[in-house]
This record gives structure tokens, C-alpha cells and sequence, in this order.
């Protein structure tokens, strides 16, 4: 095992506990450290996504739901929201304060502002690590209405071991590779892996952005790892460059940011039962396996 697995396993390992005891206050039976590898996945859809998914992630702790998925997985718009909430390590010990504060903050738009965006581009430029992906990252912030989140992926994972929170999965696609097969690629980011989902091709989180020749790093300039500001960039502009309603103009009423939120937390209080018994089968198929 690399030590790259034992870090995301010894990650993983705290929160199986917190979802045994969430199994078990719902009456579902697993056994001790297995429990099912159930996922919440978050759509795209710029604003309207990250709305949602704040909507839904609030009315499932408040159902005591949310400590039943192993892993949390967004695209785009989704993944907004998350970078919001993983900035506290323990946000889901009180759901309802951490997505609040974070429909709060879009609502308010005291964010970044473009003064401070540019100030920090002027930082990373004098640095000689600028991309395109810092300013689309800047403009993404800013249309979010929340701070510049400059912590790297790698950081973030630091801290996790107690297993307070659903295990992040950030993912983007790319088109343009496999355009002429009609097939999507996918890329997934944690704060211990990155890489391509399908030929299983992933390095080190804190190696990305650095160049490779037959599978090892070339020794150059350091770069600084990938941090939560370009990721606001990776999801939406390699995967949305063609639909423009990702940037529409941002929700500064709350009522409206209200209003999305709450329409998703309905549908789960309305499929509260039904998600209840997906979770059961799966680990009715788990428990079969082992």
C-alpha cells in the first residue's frame, strides 16, 4: 500500500465509525469498521447547483441522514459549495450553521472583491506561477460571493484523520479528449489523489500541476500545488466553456438563494423513506460480499 492509500485510508477509517453509528440509530446493520460506500453526488449547474446542494445537505443532517455517506462528490457548480464547507473541518458536526453561513455569505456578496482579486493575481504573477485557471478562479469567487479560498487541496486533508466530515471527491471532465469517441473523461481531485478515473492514472495531489516524463517528476522550478481558488476554475470552464447560464448574473437575494435551497431540502424530506431504503440495500449488498 502507497503512502498516498494509507493516508486516505486512515482518513476514511475515522468517519466509517461516524456512519456505523448513523446505520445503527436507523436500525440498518452492518458489520464493525464495513459499513456501505454510499456516496452523495452533487449535479452542475453553477449558482443554482450550489444552492441546492447546500439545500439538500441541510435538511439531511437535519434528518440525521448525512452521516450515512462515506463520500461526497461534486462537479462544477457543486463543488463551489463544498469548497465553502471543507474549509471547516468540522462542518458537519452542525450542517445547519455551516451551509446557513455559506447561503449567508452568496446573498450578502461580501466576498472578494475585485480590488482584492487583482491584488492577489499581482501576488502570484511576481511569484511566476500565474494561469489562466488563478483568474478565472478570482471571477468564480467573486460571482459566489465569498472569499478567496487559498488553501491548498493537500491542506486540506491535514486534520481529517478524526473522521468529522464525508470524504471530498472534486471532479471535472474533459471533452476534447475523447470528442471523437463521444466518451467523457473523467478527473477526480481529493486532497490525497488526483488523476483520470478510467485508466486509473492518478499521482499525488501535492505533485499536481508539475510536469512528468515516463512517470516521474522533471526537476524544475517548484510550483506551488493546486489550491481551492483555481479549482473553482477546473470544474466550470474545461466543463461548461459552452454553457453561459453557469455565469449568469449572481443571486445577491436571499429569498432567492433561500428559496433554491429549500425547494432541494424538500425533495429530501420528501424522499426521506426511499433514501433511507437505497442505503439499506446497499448495505444488504455489502454484508452479501463480505
Amino acid at each position: 500500500m502507497t503512502s498516498v492509500m494509507r493516508r486516505k485510508t486512515t482518513s476514511l477509517r475515522g468517519f466509517k465509525y461516524v456512519v456505523e453509528g448513523c446505520l445503527h440509530s436507523h436500525g440498518i446493520d452492518c458489520k464493525p469498521n464495513n459499513p456501505p460506500c454510499v456516496a452523495l453526488l452533487g449535479s452542475g449547474g453553477g449558482q443554482r447547483a450550489q444552492s441546492a446542494l447546500l439545500g439538500v445537505l441541510r435538511q439531511l443532517g437535519e434528518d440525521n441522514l448525512l452521516d450515512s455517506f462515506l463520500y461526497l462528490a461534486g462537479v462544477s457548480g457543486s463543488t463551489w459549495a463544498m469548497a465553502s464547507l471543507y474549509n471547516d473541518l468540522h462542518w458537519s458536526k452542525n450542517p445547519a450553521d455551516s451551509t446557513s453561513r455559506v447561503l449567508r455569505s452568496m446573498s450578502e456578496g461580501k466576498g472578494v472583491t475585485l480590488s482584492e482579486g487583482i491584488q492577489w493575481l499581482k501576488q502570484r504573477d511576481e511569484e511566476g506561477d500565474l494561469s489562466l485557471a488563478d483568474f478565472w478562479g478570482v471571477v468564480v469567487s467573486y460571482i459566489k460571493g465569498v472569499p478567496l479560498e487559498t488553501r491548498t487541496l493537500a491542506e486540506e486533508g491535514k486534520g481529517d484523520g478524526d473522521g468529522a466530515n464525508p470524504y471530498p471527491l472534486y471532479s471535472a471532465v474533459d471533452r476534447e479528449m475523447f470528442h471523437n469517441k463521444n466518451k467523457e473523461l473523467w478527473f477526480e481531485l481529493s486532497h490525497h489523489e488526483a488523476g483520470f478515473t478510467q485508466p486509473g492514472a492518478f499521482v499525488k495531489t501535492s505533485l499536481l500541476k508539475q510536469h512528468f516524463d515516463a512517470g516521474h517528476v522533471k526537476q524544475q522550478k517548484k510550483r506551488r500545488p493546486m489550491d481551492m481558488v483555481q479549482l473553482q476554475d477546473e470544474p466550470t470552464i474545461k466543463m461548461e466553456q459552452h454553457e453561459y447560464t453557469t455565469f449568469q448574473p449572481p443571486y445577491r437575494e436571499q429569498k432567492k438563494i433561500e428559496h433554491l435551497a429549500h425547494l432541494a431540502a424538500e425533495n429530501v424530506r420528501m424522499n426521506r423513506e426511499r433514501i433511507l431504503e437505497e442505503i439499506r440495500k446497499a448495505a444488504e449488498r455489502r454484508k452479501a460480499k463480505c
